[in-house]
């Protein structure tokens, strides 16, 4: 359970957690969105990974989430997110 503020340590353990140790699962290239995003995940593992963290923190990610260019952005929008009460 996340408490307090999100860390990098937290952001990796759920990254790991929704991908069961392996980010790209049995997704294949084609499948992949022509846009990354800052984890470098396919798209369903990202969408499932910030479902993870909307459940945690009680606030929509999702739209946001989807700019960020980098995993530091992406810790600092969901702590601004959760700190803001959005």
């Amino acid at each position: 359970m996340i408490t307090g503020p999100l860390t990098m340590r937290e952001l990796t353990e759920v990254v790991a957690t929704v991908c069961a140790g392996d980010p790209m699962g049995p997704e294949t290239a084609e499948e992949w969105p022509q846009e990354a995003n800052c984890l470098g995940l396919p798209c369903g593992r990202f969408a499932a990974v910030i479902a993870v963290l909307e459940q945690c923190f009680f606030v929509p990610l999702l739209p946001e989430a989807l700019r960020c260019t980098t995993p530091t952005e992406l810790v600092e929008l969901i702590n601004t997110q959760v700190t803001s009460g959005v």
